[in-house]
Order: structure tokens, then sequence, then C-alpha cells
């Protein structure tokens, strides 16, 4: 279909072509001066990507800056004469997905944009990126004790470092598990154990503080961290990590009536940021881990005031960020050890880290206070995998969908009146038993990874999508009308038979219901939409469109 008939173009080639492709023509401007355009021609692909049916496009009119940010809306208006093109890459908000974009002008007026979906590429590069992350930090860790736990053989392979720390001979390259245990303080090994069961169990990170007896009876304090691996088909089967011998940083934070050059030379040593200024809080030293996590280098920082180059900024979010240097007493005030404090530190690189700090006074030897020392441990990875903890709590760990917790949540949180009219929409796969009795349950998780992706891409941002059972699935839809719920149910039965793939259609059964007054019962509108998705069901099967 084209509408402008002054246009030459072979439209059989966009027909055929596997990427969207659509002709805009300028006809006039708006009341800003800027160009209106007008869809007058897309093909097939076009439409498929961007969710919307054949020929529903075709006579939209917009301006450039509606859709295009100030960057990209730069590119395209250089494009003045035929054979001028660009290219950028789009993030399409309400499909959430990305898009390659490549503009031209075939001839005055008219703009072609060609539409690629990119998404899959853009999680590839994000996937090489982590990759490439994860090597890097390991390289950066590599002068600390590296382990690597194998499930498979319970054995432990370390590195020379971590033989070295724990007193044994640097040829002895691995361990069983029950030798590891065996040298653990005998008061630290339930705690221990628990840790890394629980760190197994739960596909986490590890992380243990405690103590290790040596041959020679002496005993050492360590940090022990670990990430569990995963093999191509999801299974763990390893575990790696590095251990960190602070028994001289624990000595330090008892032991803090040193003088100067005993506080260097502790210092250098341990596995935490340490940062040291004089009474007038400059700066003087740095070691070797606060300058990893800050990104500064002790050289660069001498003599600088540390709140001329880092503030904390406290879990209580107060408007004036607490400085370092203002923490520091006057010589007239009595100034004690603080307790473990927990803040963000923004660093060189500008990534926000979350850490536990300590603030204590260097005191000489007759009493007079030198300086000050700040130790600060980067907590980031426990923060983050605290944050996808709270995040498996509502979300379905098959689909990423919210779970039954979150919606039930949701639905009273949002039953109001400013959200009505509200729809409940409540969908059933089906076939999902058929498909697991006869391909397996893998086939059937696929089918229910695809209704999810689906959904996804089929309702608004603001919509919330929620997988409630095995094969069953709601959507709460605020400041929607019965007709405009009759219109998305039309539409999402027209587009799941068209769905590609898998060994098994895709067919729903799909029932809602609208709550119109504030005084109408919000699990009576859930109720319903359930009964009502049941009726439909009830209604494919008499047609001999559905299987339960």
């Amino acid at each position: 279909m084209l509408k402008d008939k002054d246009i030459d173009f072979n439209l059989l080639i966009f027909e055929k072509m596997n990427k969207g492709a659509a002709i805009l023509k300028s006809e006039a401007l708006s009341e800003d001066g800027e160009a209106i355009f007008e869809i007058v021609y897309e093909n097939p692909y076009y439409s498929k990507i961007l969710a919307e049916e054949r020929y529903q496009l075709i006579g939209r009119k917009f301006t450039l800056s509606q859709i295009l940010n100030k960057k990209q809306l730069e590119q395209v208006s250089g494009l003045k004469k035929r054979g001028d093109s660009t290219q950028f890459e789009y993030f399409h908000a309400r499909l959430n997905r990305w898009h390659l974009l490549s503009i031209y002008c075939p001839q005055e007026a008219y703009l072609v944009v060609m539409i690629d979906d990119i998404t899959e590429n853009k999680k590839l590069e994000q996937e090489l990126a982590d990759s490439e992350e994860t090597l890097r930090t390991t390289l950066e860790i590599a002068g600390e004790g590296l382990w690597e736990w194998h499930y498979d053989e319970d054995r432990i392979y370390h590195n020379k470092r971590w033989a070295k720390t724990m007193g044994l001979p640097e040829t002895s390259g691995s361990h069983d598990m029950d030798f590891f245990m065996s040298r653990v303080h005998p008061d630290d090994v339930e705690q221990v154990r628990a840790i890394l069961e629980e760190a197994t169990k739960s596909e986490q990170p590890y992380f243990s503080e405690h103590r290790m007896v040596l041959d020679d009876g002496s005993i050492i304090w360590i940090v022990d961290r670990g990430i569990p691996v995963k093999d191509k088909k999801g299974r763990l089967y390893r575990m790696i990590g590095s251990q960190i011998d602070t028994s001289k940083f624990k000595q330090a934070q008892q032991e803090l009536f040193l003088e100067k050059e005993m506080i260097r030379s502790t210092i250098l040593c341990v596995g935490d940021g340490i940062i040291t200024t004089d009474i007038d809080g400059k700066i003087n030293i740095m070691n070797p881990v606060a300058e990893t996590l800050t990104g500064w280098k002790s050289e660069e920082l001498f003599g600088q005031q540390i709140d001329d180059v880092f503030s904390l900024i406290h879990d209580d979010n107060a408007a004036d960020k607490a400085i370092l240097s203002r923490q520091f007493p006057d010589e007239s005030t009595s100034f004690k050890y603080s307790k473990e404090k927990r803040a963000k530190v923004q660093n060189r690189r500008g990534d926000c880290l979350d850490i536990y700090y300590n603030i204590a006074p260097i005191h000489l030897p007759d009493g007079q206070t030198y300086g000050y020392i700040i130790v600060f441990t980067d907590i980031s990875e426990l923060v983050e995998a605290q944050r996808q903890i709270e995040h498996l709590s509502f979300h379905d760990d098959l689909t990423g969908l919210y779970n039954r917790h979150y919606l039930y949540d949701a639905l009273h949180r949002l039953d109001s009146s400013r959200h009505l009219p509200f729809t409940i929409m409540v969908l059933d796969i089906n076939g999902l038993k058929e498909t697991n009795d006869r391909y397996g349950h893998e086939e059937g998780d696929r089918l229910i990874k695809q209704t999810a992706d689906f959904l996804k891409a089929s309702y608004r941002q603001e919509d919330i999508i929620a997988r409630i059972g095995g094969d069953e699935f709601c959507i709460l839809l605020p400041n929607t009308s019965a007709p405009v719920a009759e219109n998305i149910r039309h539409r999402l039965l027209q587009d799941a038979a068209r769905q590609e793939g898998g060994k098994h259609p895709l067919s729903l059964a799909i029932g809602y219901a609208v709550k119109v007054a504030e005084e109408e019962d919000i699990n009576a509108s859930l109720s319903q939409a359930d009964r009502n998705m049941y009726i439909h069901k009830r209604q494919q099967k008499a047609a001999g469109g559905c299987q339960s």
C-alpha cells in the first residue's frame, strides 16, 4: 500500500526485505517551524517490529522532535539532498526493545526509514562487557589468595599466595573440603559451613570473615569471598573466590595507639581501603586498596584536603553530605573511636560504592593527636546481592515477571478513585499440560516464557503484568475502560495466533473485569475476571479451539 502517488520507488524490494521500511513525506510545517512528516508507506516487517497491524500507521503525522532526542534530531535534520543518510541506535520505550535506524533522503521532502531489531545484539554486548569486567576484577585481585572449588570433584584448587597465607608449601596446589574445614577455627566451623551451604543453595555470592588455624598453632583472620559459576546448561559446577589475610587489619582496629611508621607499615598490608591524614585533614597515605577503590593514586592526592576530594553520602539521604573532615573534632574535644558506619562514596571513575567505614585518631606516644585514619570496606557486591534477593521476592524466577505476592500488593495499592476505571485481566495458556506431557517440562517452560515475552511486548509500561500460577497470568490496567479492555483482549487473541516458534502454538483464554465505582470490591473484580477467563476457556473448548 502506497498512499502517495508522487513517489517513484520499487516497492517490491521493500515488501520482500526482512527489515522494517517506511517512507515519510514532509508536506507542512508546525507552528514552531518544524517539518511535519506523514507515513505514506510501511512494509510488513515495519508493522511487525512496532507491534502494529499492517497499514495501521499509514497516514500518521508527527514531527521528528516528538520521537527523537536532540542528538538524533540533529543527525536527521541534516538530510537535505538526495543520497544523504544517517544511522543510529534507538530505544523504543513502549516495546522495551532496541532498534537500529538507518535513514536516508531519496529525494527532496522524503525520508526512507529502515529499522532492524537489535535487542539481542545489545544483550550479547552487555554479557561480553560483564565477562570482561569479571576478567578485569580477577586480574586485579591476582595478588590475593585465589581458589576454585569444583563441586563434582569436591576439590579446591588454589594459587601459591593462598598456600603461603595458610603456611603450606607453595607446591600444594589443591586440597579437599574436609582439609579446609579442619583448618577453620573450631568456634567458626558451623558458621562457615552454613554460609557456604546457603551460598551454594541460593546461587548467591559467598562471603565469610573467620579465623583459620595454621600448622604451628597460630591463628589468622581471613576474609573469604566466592562467586558460584554455572556451565552452559545452567548447572552450578564450581565456585571461584579469593582469600585475604586480615589479621593485621584486625590488630590495627584494636591497637590504634601507634606511631606513624607502625601505622604506615600496617595499613599497606591489610585488605581494605585505608587513608590517613594529618591534623588538618590533609591526605598523607593511601594504601593500594584505597587507590583501587577510589581510582586515585596516593601521590596525586598527597597534601590535599580530604573533603576536597571525597564526600560521604549516608543512607538517610540527608541534604547536607557528610564530609569526612567535618567529623574530625577540635583538639579541645574528647574523641572516641567511631563505630562502624555505612555510607556511599563516589570514586574518580564516577562509580558510587557502598562502604562500611571507621574514623579514628592517630596518637603520638605523648598523647598528642597526630592525624586521623579512615578505614573503609567495599560492600557493593553484598549490597547488590541483597538487591537481587529483594528482586527475587517480588518476581517470578522463570519469566522475570512480577509474582503473585507483588500483584496482590499492587492490586490494593492502586485501588483508588484516580485509577478508575480499573481493568483486571486474567489469562491462561491453553494446552500447557499437553505440552508438558508430550514434549517435556522444558518445552512447557519455553511456552510459558514465550507467553511472558509476548505479554511484555503487548502492554503499556505502566500496566502491571504478573505470573500468578503455572499457566496463569494477571494484568492490572489502571484507567482502562471496558471497551478498551475488549479491544486489548481481541488484539491479544489475534496476535497470539500469529506467534511463531516452538512445538505448540500459543493459545490463550482471556477474561477481564472492570471496576468502575469506588465502592466496588477490588477482590470481587479479580474473582470475576478469573471466572470470565474460565467461561472463555469453556467457549473455546466447545468450539474445538483449545485444550486445557
